[in-house]
């Protein structure tokens, strides 16, 4: 028997392996110290990806195993507009966005378009919502695409132009949050 899990590539992608240093070496200023040394863009992007892989499993479970939370709330990136239907949730509308750190990511689904809607369309809200967490795990920062450039953008202005700024500043060089002195 092998003495560690062996995941399948589409998994083993998002794996980062983290060593220990010492029996409780785990601290909170470790951890933001860990966090701050990834981009903004990587930050973004595992709060996108994170969001999206939710999202999946909450459709899933809603709309193809039919075993809906209870009591109801919306998922990550998706929720039900209008009337809720607890036995027949085909017959439910679905409104679909991007979003990162809380916020909704602007123009992803085109020029102005920020949220799409299904209605009764159970299968393609998850087969939508599917499509886009494989886009996205794809992307990198260096594409310069409209998505992935909407999605550094949201996280700059929720991380940098709201009240989080107090404690940080920015490298634009780097693309790094620096604790301010």
């Amino acid at each position: 028997m092998d003495d560690r899990f062996e995941f399948p590539h589409d998994v083993r992608q998002f794996v980062l392996p983290q060593r220990r240093r010492g029996v409780n070496s785990f601290s909170p200023s470790a951890a933001a110290e860990n966090a701050q040394r990834m981009t903004l863009w990587e930050l973004a992007w595992r709060e996108a990806l994170g969001n999206l892989k939710v999202s999946v499993a909450d459709a899933r479970r809603r709309y193809i195993d039919r075993h809906p939370r209870e009591p109801y709330r919306a998922s990550k990136c998706w929720r039900v507009v209008g009337p809720r239907y607890p036995e027949r949730p085909e017959r439910e509308t679905v409104e679909l966005c991007l979003k990162v750190f809380g916020r909704v990511v602007p123009g992803v689904f085109g020029p102005g378009v920020d949220k799409i809607t299904f209605s009764g369309q159970p299968q393609a809200v998850y087969e939508a919502l599917k499509a886009m967490r494989s886009q996205v795990a794809t992307m990198t920062h260096k594409d310069q695409n409209i998505i992935s450039q909407a999605i550094w953008a949201t996280a700059y202005r929720r991380k940098l132009m709201t009240k989080l700024n107090k404690h940080w500043d920015y490298d634009a060089e780097s693309d790094l949050l620096i604790p301010k002195s």
